[in-house]
């Protein structure tokens, strides 16, 4: 909720009082307070003499312009949420959620997933790479639903003589385009 109401972006800029986030963000007092004081019990905010800042660790994941940012992950959790809503559907029916389906998403929920994807491959891409070594008669490297291309580029730093090559769903390549 903090990152779709804004509460992230509005605090990199400065610390604020409640009132400030509240007006700024066209919310109620109290609802932000609520909000203020789980971030706070959470340590992403930190409260001093009434004025909310960033803590380090938020300020490095939860700016959305930072290049450790998951505010889009943050987003791709309200997909999963939809997604967990049809659980029960599907085990009274035996009938399996296909959540690549193209008609599940639209291409607004295609771009939330990927980018979420992103953000979360970002965390993970160098430490792959690092486990999972090639060889330099390896030349291609075929990657398999690897839409955002993260994976890609981060064997492709590491290995200059490699070419990539990324085979995914249709919208997922349109999203990866942007990404990549």
């Amino acid at each position: 909720a903090a990152n779709r109401l804004g509460v992230f972006s509005f605090l990199t800029k400065n610390e604020a009082t409640v009132k400030e986030i509240a007006d700024g963000l066209s919310c109620k007092e109290r609802g932000i307070k609520s909000l203020l004081d789980a971030l706070v019990g959470c340590g992403y905010v930190l409260e001093s003499n009434g004025k909310y800042e960033m803590s380090p660790q938020a300020r490095k994941s939860l700016t959305p312009d930072s290049p450790h940012s998951v505010n889009n992950f943050l987003e791709l959790n309200y997909l999963n949420w939809e997604w967990l809503g049809d659980l029960e559907k599907a085990i009274r029916t035996g009938m399996s959620l296909d959540m690549h389906h193209s008609e599940l998403l639209d291409p607004e929920g295609w771009r939330r997933y990927i980018y979420g994807l992103h953000d979360l491959s970002k965390m993970a891409a160098k430490e792959v790479v690092l486990r999972f070594r090639l060889k330099p008669t390896q030349k291609l490297l075929l990657d398999i639903g690897g839409g955002h291309g993260v994976y890609a580029a981060e064997y492709c730093r590491k290995y200059p003589f490699l070419k990539s090559m990324i085979f995914d769903l249709p919208p997922s390549v349109e999203v990866g385009k942007e990404i990549v």
